[in-house]
């Protein structure tokens, strides 16, 4: 059956930091603030680089539906003759008639890079993390509700490079959704450039899909990654707060 197809287009956008307690959440995992002691000259720091990053810092972002015509052992191919060489990809979009294919990168970086010291510069560093990870958030949150308004069911997001599918897989990406468009370039060992770029793909279909598997299920790693799980931790209206800022 013929989907219809949402985004209509490739679509590139700007997003800007929108959720200040999904931010200070992962900035706070990827830190680990909220496991220390709160101290005045701390709460200051925080507070002073947080507000820079969010006055500069914003993602840029290119996504797209593409049509999935075959799903297989083998792998995945594309309406427009992608093929993408991953068993596990066969297995986690089973039943998939579409995937919704993202890039972002984080913008701004240049206006950090001369304020404060060496300290600051490693919490804006942080902090830019946590911006790009928020708005990839906001992304999957908004195309999901999509679909799902158009009687879609969709699977979780998965990037090449996660448990099984090979980073290799960036490639036929690529060739799907041509990043460089917002200045995402790949390298010969399959590493984005800039380094705070980030790929990401669901599946959705008129059914449930069998696999319905998140990349974490796969991973050893799960119960001590401060990402493990990360959907379900950030991908909420209200998720919830880092504890260093309650």
């Amino acid at each position: 059956m013929a989907i219809p197809m949402f985004p209509a287009e490739k679509r590139i956008l700007t997003i800007p930091p929108r959720s200040r307690e999904r931010i200070r959440t992962i900035f706070g995992r990827y830190s680990g603030f909220d496991s220390v002691p709160r101290t005045p000259e701390a709460d200051a720091w925080i507070a002073r680089t947080e507000e820079q990053a969010l006055r500069f810092l914003s993602v840029e972002a290119i996504c797209l539906l593409e049509p999935v015509t075959e799903t297989s052992p083998a792998g995945v191919r594309t309406a427009s003759g992608i093929f993408f060489p991953s068993p596990r990809m066969g297995e986690v979009l089973d039943g998939a008639c579409g995937m919704a294919v993202m890039a972002l990168r984080l913008r701004g970086e240049e206006a950090l890079s001369g304020r404060g010291d060496y300290a600051d510069q490693m919490l804006y560093d942080l902090w830019g993390n946590a911006v790009l990870e928020s708005a990839a958030s906001d992304l999957r949150v908004s195309l999901k509700r999509e679909f799902r308004d158009r009687g879609f069911f969709v699977t979780p997001t998965w990037s090449p490079g996660q448990n099984g599918i090979a980073l290799a897989n960036q490639i036929p990406l690529f060739r799907l959704l041509h990043p460089e468009e917002i200045g995402i370039t790949l390298g010969p060992d399959h590493l984005m450039e800039p380094l705070k770029s980030v790929t990401q793909f669901f599946g959705c279909g008129w059914e449930v899909m069998t696999g319905l598997a998140a990349p974490c299920d796969f991973c050893d790693s799960r119960n001590s990654c401060v990402s493990a799980y990360f959907e379900s931790l950030y991908d909420k209206e209200e998720p919830p707060e880092c504890s260093y800022f309650k």
